[in-house]
């Protein structure tokens, strides 16, 4: 009976806050547990996530790098294609250049030709002007003899005198064309056949496609570097887009580690919210146990009566708060009240008698080194001693500087009690 006694009112007081707590323990262990169920839901859908990112992530690298191997090949071609095109540019340009000068030894040719014929009939108007000089001359003699012979109709005079007067006219325009003939020749020759003008073209021509031949030239040089830097560059691009699936690829690694390692983690916080509140229930069990045990030995009405007793407990708790709550009320706002009033007098006296004891202390404590360094301390400590020897070299007592450090050392602790008085 005693033991029952004794578990049931630990048990409302001791037990029954060991087992309030124990059963704090195991909620908390509850919640503990269910966090880390969740976190291990929450890690492997992070570690499905990221390894998804990853995948994601080397697939992108997989067409940057089908991009980069497809965009390299292009450039490749069409830097071969410009090439090609600029070295049969370059073809074509060459063989204009060889056309022009064939064309300007057909010019040399055709301006000789042509300087030759313009001397000739150079030539042949100042024939036909001297024909028609003697033409001339033959009309009037003519007319002259019909114009003295006897008989002659004015009909044959007027024939006579308009061949006559024809033959001056063509005369002139022999003359006038002879004269522009021999400008023309004479220009003609102090040119030469460099300058005639299908010459000159012919040399225009000719640096024109001596230009050309050099614009086409350069621009088969571009395309050649143009073909050799698209090489490069898409070789380095192919590269760095390899290097990226390759990253892409230990990311996908990494992720699956990385998760992993989460939900081992929180596989085993799991485990260990389990066991902690396995341990808590183990716990809240044997808190409980203690009543149930001691209840276990007694009588049914033996039972009944402990159960009795624990029954009349909350009134019993009820009145003993009732109590407490009457004996102090009002006695907090009493104590502030003294605290206000009171703590600033004691306060103040306090210090007063601190800062006392602490000009007492810092005297007594300057009056013994003043001792000690005039040497009074030794002297009192030396008449409640025997006499030691005296040690060679050290002073006596009754050494004329000792005293005058004893009388230094005495004034001075006067001086400092009129200080303080």
């Amino acid at each position: 009976m005693g033991e029952a006694f004794k578990a049931a009112f630990d048990d409302s007081t001791a037990d029954a806050k060991a087992a309030a707590s124990a059963t704090k323990a195991v909620e908390s262990a509850q919640r503990s547990l269910a966090s880390a169920q969740r976190a291990l839901a929450d890690a492997r859908v992070d570690a499905a996530k990221r390894i998804k990112d990853a995948q994601r992530a080397v697939a992108d690298a997989e067409r940057n790098l089908a991009d980069a191997v497809e965009d390299s090949a292009r450039r490749q071609r069409d830097a071969q294609q410009q090439a090609r095109d600029a070295e049969r540019d370059l073809r074509d340009a060459q063989q204009d250049a060889r056309e022009a000068q064939v064309s300007l030894t057909d010019a040399r040719r055709e301006a000789t030709r042509a300087l030759e014929d313009m001397n000739t009939r150079l030539a042949e108007s100042r024939l036909d002007e001297r024909e028609a000089v003697l033409r001339l001359r033959q009309a009037e003699d003519e007319l002259k003899a019909a114009q003295a012979k006897p008989g002659v109709t004015p009909q044959q005079l007027e024939k006579l005198q308009i061949a006559r007067d024809r033959a001056r006219l063509n005369l002139e325009e022999q003359r006038r064309e002879t004269k522009r003939l021999a400008a023309d020749t004479a220009k003609a020759n102090k040119a030469g056949v460099d300058g005639s003008r299908q010459v000159r073209q012919a040399q225009e021509r000719i640096a024109d496609a001596n230009q050309t031949v050099a614009d086409r030239q350069r621009a088969l040089t571009r395309a050649q570097e143009d073909f050799h830097q698209a090489g490069v560059d898409g070789a380095r691009a192919v590269a760095d887009a390899q290097r990226g699936l390759a990253d892409a690829q230990r990311g996908v690694d990494e992720a699956r580690a990385e998760g992993q390692r989460q939900i081992a983690d929180a596989q085993r916080s799991v485990a260990e919210a389990a066991d902690a509140l396995a341990d808590a229930q183990a716990a809240a069990a044997a808190t409980t146990s203690k009543l149930d045990e001691a209840m276990a030995k007694l009588a049914p009405n033996a039972r009944s009566f402990v159960n009795a007793i624990r029954g009349i407990a909350p009134a019993w708790d009820s009145m003993r708060l009732g109590v407490q709550d009457a004996l102090f009320a009002g006695l907090d706002t009493r104590v502030s009240g003294l605290a206000r009033t009171t703590i600033p007098i004691l306060q103040e006296q306090l210090t007063q008698t601190a800062a006392i004891w602490n000009h007492m202390g810092r005297s007594a404590i300057t009056a013994v080194q003043d001792m000690a360094t005039s040497g009074r301390l030794e002297e009192i400590l030396a008449k409640r001693q025997p006499q030691p020897r005296r040690v060679p070299g050290h002073p006596r007592a009754t050494d004329p500087r000792l005293r005058a450090a004893h009388r230094r050392g005495a004034a001075r602790v006067r001086e400092a009690d009129d200080a303080d008085g």
